[in-house]
């Protein structure tokens, strides 16, 4: 409480945190911030992944709260801005920036591109995926290493937990590629490098892609992670294509979207690179505001 009171700015810093899924988690950070508020202590919410949000009590929690805050740093467009607009948040707050993580990954791409299928799967509650379809996404992602001749490449982000990202590429590769070893966000970002396309359940392990020029096949199943993806899709305006895993043909259409993007990865390189500048840009003039907030 006392650092909190002390602070000359109180922030909120970049994650999907402010959705049904995280409720608790969530209405505590709005507690924070409306704390801050009500003290008159300037606040900035940075690389939000906002919504959804259905839960009465969460949204009616958020509306009361966000439009208060001073500045709010969002991923993309799309669902978050809606969720934003539906609040009322006067649009001179708003600044669309792309994830954080975007200027990190970029530092670390590559002119010529790898030859890798990188893989990630996230099997959360969150994420609502059938804890099957492991077995018989397995199959397919070896008949395509054997098409193009290439190595299957584990990409985690979760580490911890029952829902951790090793657990699930335990399932689906070689015990020597899952990934075991990559303990800091550039390690990982380093092995994204060595792909030509990625393959993957997780947000981040699609950014760190993207943002190197890298194409991108999401899988999603839950509305979470539907506005994550569509969101991410929706910045780089190609080379991600978004497929639902309940979906009758999901492996058919999974298969000739690895085939589609693995043709295309020198095409569809510069484009989003050209992408990934434009959010750099946009996230470094949003930040550069922030010092004009702090309360003197």
């Amino acid at each position: 409480v006392e650092a909190l009171l002390n602070a000359d700015l109180v922030v909120a810093s970049g994650c999907g945190l402010i959705t049904d899924a995280f409720k608790i988690n969530a209405g505590r950070w709005l507690d924070m911030l409306g704390v801050a508020i009500r003290c008159g202590i300037p606040t900035a919410m940075l690389g939000q992944g906002l919504g959804p949000i259905q839960d009465q009590e969460l949204l009616e929690r958020f509306v009361r709260t966000v439009p208060c805050v001073d500045a709010i740093l969002i991923r993309e467009n799309g669902a978050g801005l809606d969720l934003l607009k539906q609040a009322r948040v006067p649009e001179t707050k708003i600044f669309v920036t792309g994830d954080d993580a975007v200027e990190l990954a970029y530092g670390e791409k590559r002119a010529v591109g790898g030859n890798q299928i990188g893989i990630n799967l996230r099997i959360a509650r969150y994420a609502e995926l059938d804890e099957k379809i492991p077995e018989h996404f397995r199959n397919l992602l070896v008949e395509k290493a054997r098409q193009y001749q290439c190595v299957l490449t584990g990409i985690p982000i979760l580490r911890d937990g029952g829902a951790s990202d090793l657990q699930t590429l335990q399932l689906l590769l070689d015990a020597k590629n899952t990934g075991e070893e990559l303990d800091t966000p550039l390690k990982v970002i380093r092995r994204v490098s060595d792909c030509r396309v990625v393959v993957t359940g997780s947000y981040h392990a699609g950014v760190f892609a993207l943002a190197q020029g890298i194409p991108v096949v999401a899988i999603i199943q839950s509305a979470y992670y539907r506005d994550k993806f569509q969101g991410l899709a929706e910045q780089f305006g190609c080379g991600c294509i978004v497929l639902q895993a309940d979906d009758a043909e999901f492996l058919k259409k999974l298969g000739t979207a690895i085939d589609e993007l693995w043709a295309q990865a020198g095409e569809l390189k510069p484009k989003l690179l050209a992408a990934a500048e434009r959010q750099i840009q946009s996230a470094q003039s949003a930040y550069a505001k922030l010092p004009a907030l702090l309360r003197s």
